[in-house]
């Protein structure tokens, strides 16, 4: 990225201009946000809650995102145990990994029923992006294509009922990630 600052100055008849007496000249110009591709690899999850009469959950996953896309894995019927192996891209904005929003995975069990065909909260995990749990994979993103087209080593991150982190886990992740440009192509 190249940031100009510009000026107009007839030289000729101002002379030549001390930039550094102006106050926009003497700081650096702001940080712009970056545009960055996020590619989470959901591989499953264990110890879910149960949510049917079964003993089991029809699980599946949506990963929130700022664009308000629909981004979820398929549905996983009758387990607490659910396996994944699904890939999931989603575009986010920001500087550097200190300023990332957290991933937001959220676990719900689909309910087709006809009394009841809203499908059930399960737990959410919040993952946070510069977390040295997470960031050990990702710890400086960039362009190197045989670095970027490999999977992380996955971690398990806990799903709490909620944002409240003091709460008890109701169960696991284990997911990774790789950032990149938003212009990479994997």
């Amino acid at each position: 990225m190249l940031q100009i600052k510009l000026s107009i100055n007839n030289k000729a008849m101002n002379g030549s201009v001390d930039f550094k007496t102006y106050d926009a000249w003497r700081k650096p110009p702001p940080r712009r946000l970056g545009s960055k591709k996020i590619r989470c690899f959901l591989f499953q999850c264990r110890d879910i809650p149960a949510a049917d009469e079964d003993g089991a959950s029809d699980s599946y996953i949506s990963v929130w995102n700022p664009n308000n896309e629909d981004l979820r894995t398929r549905k996983i019927e009758d387990s607490v145990n659910p396996i994944y192996y699904e890939t999931i891209e989603m575009l986010y904005d920001f500087a550097d990994l200190d300023s990332a929003p957290p991933v937001i995975l959220n676990i719900w069990d689909y309910d087709d029923a006809l009394m009841d065909s809203t499908d059930d909260f399960l737990g959410r995990a919040v993952i946070y992006l510069n977390d040295p749990k997470t960031s050990t994979n990702i710890r400086d993103f960039g362009d190197d294509e045989a670095k970027y087209n490999g999977v992380p080593m996955p971690e398990w991150h806990d799903i709490k009922f909620g944002f409240d982190q003091s709460a008890p886990s109701c169960g696991q992740v284990l997911c990774s990630f790789v950032i990149t440009r938003d212009d990479f192509d994997f």
